[in-house]
């Protein structure tokens, strides 16, 4: 079910707040449709439990002369197993029975047993295992339907078909269409089909234990023989293709074999089609100041696709464009907000204020800085930034800054202002004429470029790293040194390669990229 696949998925972006989706089980079906000859034999397994239960206390009756305290230990087992039914200590105590040939009197101390002995029986009384507790009624219909009774306790149960285990919470009832998990385990690769076709099947009862902070199986059903032929395959996850927006509605490509889409954004939304009218819900926090418009009207979304077992066969997640006319209210703004040489930013203490918060915006993105609790009116930008770019956001040389002071009840107030972290690197790149190859040396080996013959690159403040955006593939660019290497066998033509050109920057200047476009001619 979507519920318990997704979680292989929800790796979807943190930029998407997930919802747990609703999933549905095939109803539970009446006693009369169940098939009992699917079942292993159960009828054999309970009655014979009881049978060695009763005939072992008499066998050692017998053996009692001869060894008299083992027998007292062995049969202390038999009597809780009789006072797990009845409640009430069995007047034909086997340890009254043995004693009696060798003392008549001994059997009136027996009420005063020692008082640790007594208590064990009454302890395993309330401990309830799988070994002493079974999920009843277990069977799987014709249609391929498992229904079981329901087992007190249980906070979930365990459905287990070969190999692999899926829990289901005990909110989705006492039934599981067998034949759609078979389908869904063999597609995610979980389980293998078996030669014969048949499968087998078990039910678990399980809850939770605070204690080792585990799920205990406290039932579980006898293994049954399910045979069910499936042409379900190993499915691949692919990824979506025309996903834009296109007015106010999200779109995308249909994916071959989907019966149902989803969308993450502010929680996950399911459809049938391949369309979600998204741009209402960011206008609508836009003007709640749930969020703030993006750089570049980008928003993050997560997009997935599930066939008809819900087996998931596609997923993407990344930023759409929409350009919204939405606009958060007008607050009041702060004062006396300004930012020291050292990247400090303060400001006055804001009436009712309790938090603050700053907003520092990128090229294609934004992260934020928090002052503690709102006690210290003070952010260390620098040291912000620093820390941001580190993980990957990207470092300009002057960033937006957006100052917000909070109550209990949200925004109160905002000051908006730019803050220059370095210096704007310097760096130039430019690319030069067409360079030619000769087509006769290509066609027996590679060919090497310096840097220098299609590039020009100066002033640049820091170490130099090369990117190849674009281009014929046996054409390729040293990440390092810029070498050009076109390689063996490609054909005459002319080919442009677009190359992007990064310097490191250093304490002062600000990393900087330049992306230019080479031609080269084979001929």
């Amino acid at each position: 079910m979507k519920s318990k696949r997704l979680l292989s998925v929800l790796l979807a972006a943190a930029m998407i707040a997930g919802a747990t989706p609703v999933s549905v089980f095939a109803g539970r079906l009446d006693p009369e449709e169940t098939e009992p000859t699917q079942i292993t034999e159960p009828e054999e397994k309970e009655p014979s439990k009881p049978t060695e239960k009763e005939t072992e206390p008499e066998a050692k009756e017998t053996e009692a002369p001869k060894e008299t305290e083992p027998e007292v230990k062995e049969t202390e087992e038999p009597k809780s197993e009789e006072t797990e039914e009845t409640g009430k200590e069995d007047p034909k105590d086997p340890e009254e029975g043995e004693k009696a040939p060798e003392e008549s009197e001994k059997p009136v101390e027996n009420p005063s047993e020692d008082p640790e002995e007594s208590e064990k029986p009454a302890e395993k009384t309330h401990k309830v295992t799988a070994k002493n507790a079974s999920v009843s009624n277990a069977a799987i219909s014709k249609d391929g339907t498992l229904t079981w009774d329901a087992v007190d306790g249980a906070d979930g149960y365990t459905l287990c078909i070969n190999e692999y285990s899926s829990y289901f919470d005990k909110s989705f009832g006492t039934s599981i269409d067998v034949n759609k998990e078979i389908n869904q385990d063999i597609k995610m690769g979980l389980i293998k089909k078996p030669s014969n076709n048949t499968y087998k099947v078990k039910i678990k009862a399980t809850k939770y234990n605070s204690e080792t902070q585990a799920d205990d199986i406290i039932a579980e059903s006898d293994e049954l023989s399910y045979a069910y032929k499936t042409s379900a395959t190993f499915v691949k996850v692919g990824t979506f293709t025309g996903i834009k927006m296109s007015g106010k509605n999200l779109v995308w490509n249909k994916i071959k074999g989907a019966t149902s889409y989803c969308v993450g954004y502010d929680g996950l939304h399911y459809m049938s089609e391949n369309s979600y009218e998204l741009g209402p819900v960011i206008d609508n926090e836009i003007e709640t100041r749930l969020i703030y418009k993006s750089c570049n009207d980008k928003y993050g979304v997560y997009l997935c696709a599930y066939d008809s077992d819900d087996v998931l066969i596609a997923e993407w997640s990344g930023l759409v464009t929409y350009k919204t006319n939405a606009a958060p209210p007008t607050l009041p703004s702060m004062t006396n907000v300004s930012i020291s040489k050292e990247g400090i930013l303060t400001w006055d203490a804001y009436p009712s204020a309790t938090f603050y918060s700053a907003r520092i915006v990128g090229a294609n993105d934004y992260t934020w800085a928090y002052s503690d609790d709102g006690v210290p009116l003070v952010i260390d930008l620098k040291k912000n930034i620093l820390a941001e770019v580190n993980n990957g956001f990207e470092e300009l040389s002057t960033y937006k800054i957006e100052l917000y002071a909070y109550d209990s009840n949200g925004q109160i107030a905002q000051f908006d202002l730019t803050y220059k972290y370095k210096e704007a690197n310097t760096l130039s790149v430019k690319a030069k004429k067409a360079y030619k190859v000769k087509a006769s040396k290509v066609k027996k080996k590679n060919q090497s470029i310096k840097r220098s013959k299609v590039l020009t690159i100066k002033n640049n403040k820091g170490a130099l790293s090369f990117y190849k955006a674009s281009g014929n593939a046996k054409i390729v660019i040293n990440a390092t040194s810029g070498k050009i290497t076109v390689k063996k066998k490609l054909k005459k033509g002319t080919y442009k390669v677009q190359v992007r050109v990064k310097a490191a920057g250093n304490a002062i200047y600000a990393q900087s990229t330049k992306t230019v476009t080479i031609t080269i001619k084979v001929k």
